[in-house]
């Protein structure tokens, strides 16, 4: 199981990390791929395996923040939804995630592989958790066009990015809900929340490996805030992820540990300085570079949460 979290434009990290994996020869099939945010963006190329690693590489290397989002006129946002339009990202979904992808997956989940994207649905205060290769092999008319719009609403930050409008039925009747960016909830998707309340055993837990390809930093680094609203709106919100993913991460590792479960964590080390400027290309390809190289050798996965001395493992070594 491959759980790739959010991050926006440091998904960067992540694109180049498995393009660099499968360069080495080392990175396995997974049976699972789940994504959350930017991680729900490389989800459906990384569930289709390394045929479509061009296709994350320049989602990640040949974008800037025109490709992304337009600022609003200042005045206008009082009364818009956000403070940004997503056009330009919805049409970058729109050329990558083709009709063909989506059939492609359709084709991997009737061979039983599984495909989850996060979002948060605002009017229920919830996770909603899509089985993306259920939709891709459905009978739906409008199946490419949810798939697209799923994608787009993970990747919505609130406030920031509209949120995006998802029709459904509830009781019989039609509803228009609202969702956004599945980080809102949760920065991955991992361990089912319920079975760590329980602490049940996941099916077949002994021949579960999980890999968490965390598209952030999880170590506080010191750095001097401009102070400005994007500097300090940006290191406000990696705050905010950083504290969440840390639990994440710590409660998946015990439960895995206790199922004998494999786990193995990825993140992004604080010696690469983070940007103050969202979706700057030339960052993005310095991030993509630090994470192939890092794929390069094999991934470099640690085998327990950070906080204490440990030596970065190979991905094949799944040994506890």
């Amino acid at each position: 199981m491959l759980a790739l979290s959010g991050g926006a434009d440091e998904g960067a990290y992540g694109a180049g990390l498995l393009t660099g994996w499968s360069q080495s020869g080392k990175r396995p099939d997974f049976t699972i791929v789940t994504g959350v945010s930017t991680g729900a963006l490389i989800a459906p190329f990384a569930f289709l395996g390394t045929s479509e690693d061009a296709t994350i590489s320049h989602l990640y290397t040949s974008i800037s923040a025109k490709d992304v989002y337009h600022a609003r006129f200042p005045l206008a946002i009082p009364g818009s939804t956000s403070a940004a339009s997503t056009k330009p990202l919805a049409r970058l979904i729109a050329n990558a995630v083709t009709p063909a992808i989506v059939d492609r997956i359709a084709a991997e989940h009737r061979r039983g592989r599984r495909l989850f994207v996060g979002t948060a649905n605002l009017d229920a205060q919830r996770m909603v958790i899509w089985d993306m290769g259920a939709i891709a092999a459905g009978m739906l008319p409008n199946r490419v066009a949810l798939f697209r719009q799923i994608l787009l609403a993970s990747s919505s930050i609130p406030a920031i990015f509209p949120p995006v409008v998802i029709d459904a039925v509830a009781d019989g009747r039609p509803v228009r809900e609202l969702h956004v960016d599945g980080g809102t909830s949760a920065q991955f998707l991992s361990v089912p929340r319920q079975l760590v309340i329980d602490d049940a055993p996941a099916p077949d837990s002994t021949r579960l490996t999980l890999y968490l390809l965390v598209n952030n930093r999880l170590g506080g680094d010191f750095k001097l805030v401009k102070p400005k609203t994007i500097p300090i709106l940006r290191r406000a919100f990696a705050l905010n992820q950083q504290s969440a993913l840390l639990s994440l991460v710590g409660t998946s590792y015990l439960y895995a540990h206790e199922h004998s479960i494999g786990w193995n964590l990825s993140f992004i080390g604080n010696e690469v300085e983070a940007s103050d400027t969202l979706f700057d290309t030339a960052y993005m390809r310095r991030l993509y570079a630090y994470g192939l190289a890092r794929g390069q050798a094999g991934g470099k996965w640690r085998s327990r949460p950070p906080g204490g001395p440990e030596q970065a493992t190979d991905a094949t070594d799944t040994s506890r």
